[in-house]
Order: C-alpha cells, then structure tokens, then sequence
C-alpha cells in the first residue's frame, strides 16, 4: 500500500460524526490523492459547496473508491465532487477535470444516471427507444404520457396545447403566425395550395381530392358574425365569431377581485380569472417534469416558471446580474429579493401607516401603493393583506384558514368534538408558512382528521396506538395544551408504556410484575405529583427494570429461582461483563426484604463520583466572548452564560419559567436553588428582553407555564438536547462548561454557599470542594472572621 493510500481516512458509515469531523475527512480524502493542492483551498471549497455531512461523506467516498476522480473526468462522480472541482478550476487550480457524459464526452451538468455513469440531458434523450404514439401511431420517442399511460410523441404532445383555430392551416400541428396567412414559418416555405372553402392556405391534396385546410378538416366553417369571414371558432353560446372580432370580456377576477379584463373563463370549479392570476394550465412541465402551471404555447414547449428561460438583468434591490422573478416600477427583482420585499413592511412617509413601500416614479423616497395612486397587486384576495400570495391569490393566512376546516370540519362540528380551542391555536401560529407545511408532511396529520371526522375517539388511548410516532406524541402535547384532551404526564405515561411492553415479554416471572408496579412505577408516580417528570429521568428506571428482567433470566438458564439463589450465583453475576449487573441490587434488596429469596450480599457497584473536568478552552475567555458578542440572539446568550458561569444544567435552564426570575427596574435575578442570583448586564437585558417577548405574544387559548425558553411545542419547555444542540454551535460543550464553572465557584465559595447559590445538594458541593482544594472545615472559620 502506498503512503497516499495510507493517508486516505476511514470512510464514515451513514451516522457520521460531527459536521467537523466530516469536513476534515473531506479534505484530508483529497489532499492524498492530490498532494499539491493547499489544504486551506480544499477547505474553504469545501464548505463552500456543501453544506451537509452526507455531501462530504459522499467525497470522501468516491475519492477512496476513486482515487484518479479529480484528474480523469469519470461521469460516476457524485455531484459534489462536481462542484468541488468547478469551484477547485475557478480559484486557479489547473491539472483537473470536471466530469464528462459518459455518451458524448462533453463536459455538461450530468443529472441522469444510467449504468456504468451519467449523462446530459440529450444523451438521455437519445437513450430513449422509440415507441408506437397511441395518438398518430408513428415510430416516435416518447415525449409525454397520456392518462393511463400510454406513450405521446413531441408532435402530438405540442399539437394538444394549441387551440384548433390557432394551428398552421397547412400541418395542423405548428402554432400559426398572428397574419392574414394562417400558416408556419416551416410550411411557409413548401409548396402549399389554397383551401377551396375558405381560402387560406392548405396542404396539396392528393389526385382528385378538393384542398381542404387543417380548420375546415376539423370543424364545418360558417361566416362570422361580425366581419362575415369563414372561421371554425365559436362563442359559449355556439354562435360563429372569428378571433378579429372577438373580445375579451371585463370583469371582476375571481382571486384578486380587481376589475380588469379576463383572460380565461370559468372553467373546472375555478373563477373568472386576469391577466396576473392565471399563469397557465397546471400541466408536467417538459423541462424538470413538476405539474405546475405551465405557458409555452408560442414556443411549442410546456415550461414552468422556473424552468422558462428568462434573460439575467440588475436587480433593482442587490444589484446582482440575475434572472428576474417581477418587474417593478422600481426596476426588475431577483427571486431572492422578491419575497424579501413583498413581506418588508415600514411607516409611509405619506401617510404614516405601516404598509409596503416601494419606489414609484416621482417619488424620491419609497411610499406605499395609495399615496402613490398605484393599482393594487400582490394582496390576498380575500383579507387584502400585503403578503406574497400563497396559492390561488390568497394569502398563506386564509390558505392556513381553509385547510384547518377542510381538515377539522365547520365551526359545529368542531365545538361538538372539542377542536375548536385546537383550530384557533393553530391559525393564530406565528408562521402560517410553517403550519402548512406541518399540515403537508407530519404523518400525524391523517390521525387527527380520522378523529375530527369521528372515525377515532379523542381520548389518550387512540394516541398511545401511534405513541412510536414521534408526530403523534407532539400531537398529544398540542392537543393537551388546548384543552382537547386531559393534563397528563406524558413522560410518565411513556413509561407505563415501555413497563407493559416488558412484562409482556417477561410474563412467568410475578415478581418482576410486582417490582415493577410497586417500586419503580409507585417512585416515578409520586415524583409526577410534584412536577412533570423529566424526559432524560426514565433512562435510570428503563435500565433498572432491564437488569432485573436479565438476572432473573440468568437464574432460570442455570435452572434457579429466587428461592434457590446462593451467594455464588450473586457472585457469578457480580462478575460477568453486563455493563448493568450491579443495577439489578435494587430488585434484588426488594426481594429479600419481601423474603422472595435468601439474605445474600450484593454488594454496590463502584461510584465515581464528581470527576476533574476536562476544559478545552480557558472559562474566562469564553464568558468574555459570550458577553461581548453582538450577534448572539438573546436566548443564547443568556442560556449560554447560565450554563459556563453560573454552572446550571441543562434540564434545569431549560425548564426556568418567568416565576424564577425577579425582574424590578435597577436589576434582574434568578434563582437556581435558595437565594436568588443576581444577573451582570447584558445578561440582565436579554432577560427583559425574552420576559418581554413573552408578554408580547399575541392571546392563546393553550394553558401553559409561562416558560422562559418555550419550546415549539405549545405547553412545553424547550428540549434539552435542542438546547444542547444550540450551545454546541456557539461553541460551548453544556457538560464541560458546566463542570468548569462548578469547579471555579468550588474553589472560590464555601460548599454550602455553593450549594445554596447553584441548587445542587451540600453533597455534591462538598465533593467539588475537595476536588477544588477547599475543604468544607473553613466554612465556620469564614464566618467567624
């Protein structure tokens, strides 16, 4: 093996570690196959063109498998790779390759995989094999489906979105030029006759046939009604009207409400709809295949929005060369600007409300559309809102509004079941954006419409049926904290859960049944009395009830039971490799004292207890960093510095409430365990700062606390590893952070004080204390002094 092949790292598996982790596993991949390029280059590349672990796991990969994948152009390149190279050739670095089509060889965006590598999108076509269309019955490549999925030639595909009187009066299938001649550029130039009904423009017909045009073979012509000219076409009411003497009626739209002229009729259960509503018949777009609303009849090809090719022009707002979305009096917007700008809101200069304002002609400052006597656009068409249209001209809001009814039924139905206090958390959600998409994808979606149509009763029960469901159980906590179902512990009734599960598995054994009924679950219930159980708490019942089941099982593969347990099976037990066999101690003291089995020693498992913390970075710095960053949300901040300097745990700072904190007008303190803790600045303003968004949060019918860090779930706190996750990106490790600064108070206050500032027993401030150097003897002497 090479020294390049040994410098390859070990490819992570698809639960890699951290996202560090796989940025230097990337570069270290690539740096041994190409020693000359720069690491710091390979790096900033890197991050620049992936932004997830498994893009980085899969460069990692292919360069193991591959080691010539940057210098040989091999079209199996996974698109990553791809644009680490492009990006690699645009910083200066000559000697590679971008991936080739494995067909012709040419360097193009490769999005079709085929076996053996990947192709252009023009290969991919000319992979195609050809097939019979259903519609002309020609030997063509397929271009589109029908509706039961039957093969669709380009012509046949283009011929079915041009209207009859609009096609070439020669072919029938080319779209026609807006002339007196009513032919195609490509037919123009054949030789062509002259229809002999009509007078336009037909194909030579055969001996002895009359020339007939495309229009008259499709439809008996008679003279219009305005201009007396043989058309094909007809009015609603069937009456003959050539498209010269057509005109388009005025009305109201149907979405926006504005009376302007209407460019498609009612048609399908939609309304009259304008110019700026209708954006084209919902069809496969021919380009990325989407069903979108599509417009290409002029081009012969069905695009979408996205997929339509628009010349790149200055956005009026960045400045950036781009392909514009709108045109705007104040010049053309980009896509990422566009919904920026429709949601911006600010104070009129004018008038002094708070509205949209953009920049109109004749004006100098940006104004909002009445003060500038502008007609109005991009409104919701049923609340007038200033929002970017959602769907169908409404906004996101009204969208929200009608597919909570769709899905819970009128306002009757609703009261009647109990879901109405549920309809009005929902529609009153900070993001109707976001709630949408929750409605779209969350698979417990589908559960509460089976209950809000009366399929499923609303009880606990039905939800414990889907309780693996992660969706369901948050369901339940919203449905709690509206009042729908009954306060429960959910953690508590997690474990009930997981204990009957067990004891099924577990069914000859009656003590365990008995153990766990009157020890574990009775110790768990009265600690739910006092306060919601934490969801972390129920690892140590889990693995307590867990390591009886597994030494009862142990006794009966030895033919014992607890009646004939001897002090060396203990022993044996004692000495296996179970990482739980001391845990079982408990079942095994309840037995005795219940006299299910000897008086036997079984001996307590070695107790580490508060160990020296291993710091990486300096405390001080980190708090000053903590302090003085600006950018830093006030969340972070103040969760942050409760956790590196005032040696909070996680679960603790995430379950604070308002009630915790004192708040009068020179400072801000909080309390941890008997005294309250007075907060430095600007701890003390982000605060007031969370206290005030938390009064400034509009009505809701959810009975929560009033938590400091409220969760996404109403009714919940903010979950721990969520908030573990958000302190590991700023850079502070919750556990050794907490440490640290649990050993730096330990070292400069007297343990009771400690205990009785932090909230942690006299116990454990003691042995902090000893770790720190500080006995607990020099308390008496402190306060003598």
């Amino acid at each position: 093996m090479s020294g390049a092949e040994q410098a390859l790292p070990a490819v992570p598996g698809a639960c890699a570690g951290s996202e560090e982790l796989a940025i230097v596993r990337a570069v270290d991949a690539i740096v041994a196959v190409a020693p000359r390029l720069d690491a710091a280059l390979v790096r900033a590349a890197v991050v620049r063109v992936t932004a997830r672990t498994r893009s980085r796991n899969m460069i990692t990969e292919h360069l193991v498998d591959h080691r010539t994948a940057l210098v040989d152009g091999d079209s199996s390149a996974p698109a990553p790779l791809a644009r680490l190279i492009a990006k690699l050739i645009a910083a200066g670095v000559e000697g590679l390759a971008l991936p080739r089509c494995l067909d012709c060889g040419q360097e193009k965006p490769l999005a079709r995989g085929v076996p053996g590598g990947k192709v252009c999108s023009a290969c991919r076509k000319r992979r195609r094999p050809a097939e019979i269309c259903s519609r002309c019955g020609k030997l063509e490549s397929r271009a589109a489906s029908g509706p039961d999925g039957e093969p669709v030639c380009r012509a046949c595909h283009r011929r079915t979105y041009i209207r009859p009187v609009e096609r070439c009066a020669v072919c029938g299938v080319n779209r026609s030029y807006r002339t007196r001649k009513r032919v195609c550029s490509e037919c123009r130039e054949r030789p062509h006759t002259t229809c002999a009904t009509c007078g336009q423009p037909a194909a030579i017909p055969a001996e002895g046939e009359q020339p007939q045009c495309s229009h008259c073979r499709l439809g008996s012509p008679e003279p219009c009604e305005g201009c007396g000219a043989p058309t094909i076409s007809r009015t609603r009411q069937g009456r003959p009207q050539c498209q010269r003497c057509y005109q388009r009626p005025v009305g109201a739209c149907g979405r926006c409400g504005r009376v302007r002229t209407i460019v498609r009729l009612a048609v399908d259960g939609d309304p009259d709809l304008c110019a700026l509503c209708w954006r084209g018949p919902t069809v496969a777009c021919e380009r990325c295949g989407k069903v979108r609303p599509c417009r290409g009849e002029r081009r012969g090809r069905m695009l979408c929005g996205s997929c339509a090719p628009v010349r790149a022009q200055s956005c009026a707002h960045c400045g950036r060369s781009r392909r514009p979305v709108a045109h705007w009096p104040e010049g053309p917007v980009c896509g990422t600007c566009y919904p920026r700008a429709l949601a911006a809101k600010d104070i009129c200069p004018e008038c002094g409300q708070r509205r949209r304002l953009m920049r109109y002609p004749g004006y100098q400052e940006p104004v909002c559309r009445d003060c500038a006597g502008a007609p109005a656009h991009h409104m919701c068409g049923r609340c007038a809102a200033e929002d970017a249209p959602y769907a169908r001209g409404l906004c996101a809001r009204c969208v929200l509004h009608d597919r909570l009814t769709e899905l819970l039924g009128e306002t009757p139905q609703r009261v009647a079941i109990g879901l109405d206090g549920l309809f009005d958390e929902l529609i009153a959600a900070r993001s109707a954006k976001d709630m949408l998409r929750w409605l779209g994808r969350s698979s417990a979606v589908p559960l509460l419409g089976r209950i809000a149509r009366g399929e499923l009763p609303c009880t606990h029960e039905t939800l414990d049926r889907h309780a693996s469901d992660p969706a369901v159980r948050r369901l339940e906590h919203l449905l709690v904290a509206t009042g729908v179902l009954p306060t429960r512990d959910p953690a508590l009734a997690r474990l009930e859960r997981w204990i009957d599960e067990l004891l099924a598995e577990h069914d000859s054994e009656p003590a365990l049944r008995t153990f766990a009924h009157w020890v574990v679950l009775r110790r768990y219930r009265r600690k739910s009395q006092r306060a919601p159980l934490k969801d972390g708490i129920l690892s140590r019942p889990k693995v307590e009830m867990r390591s009886a089941a597994a030494f009862l099982q142990w006794l009966a593969e030895r033919d014992r039971t607890l009646e004939t347990c001897s002090q060396t099976n203990i022993d044996t037990w004692l000495a296996s490799d179970r990482a739980d066999r001391h845990i079982a101690r408990s079942f095994a003291r309840w037995a005795m004292a219940q006299k299910l089995m000897p008086e036997l020693d079984f001996p307590v498992g070695e107790r580490g207890g508060p160990s020296q913390p291993i710091v990486s970075h300096d405390l001080v710095e980190l708090a000053q960093r903590l302090l003085n960053d600006p950018q830093m949300p006030a969340r972070d901040r103040v969760a942050s510095i409760l956790i590196a300097v005032f040696a909070q745990p996680v679960s603790r700072v995430a379950r604070l409430t308002t009630e915790d904190v004192t708040v009068d007008e020179q400072s801000v303190a909080i309390r941890f365990g008997e005294t309250a803790v007075a907060m430095p600045e600007p701890v003390a303003s982000d605060v007031r700062k969370l206290l005030a968004e938390q009064a400034g949060r509009s009505p809701s019918r959810v009975q929560q606390p009033a938590w400091l860090f409220p969760g996404s779930v109403p009714g919940r706190p903010i979950g721990e590893l969520v908030l573990s996750r958000r302190m590991k990106r700023i850079g502070v490790d919750c556990n050794n952070a907490k440490h640290a600064a649990l050993l730096h108070l330990a070292a400069r206050l007297p343990a009771a004080i400690v205990a009785d500032v932090v909230g942690v027993h006299i116990a454990t401030a003691t042995q902090w204390a000893q770790i720190a150097g500080r006995p607990w003897g020099d308390y008496p002497s402190l306060r003598s002094g």
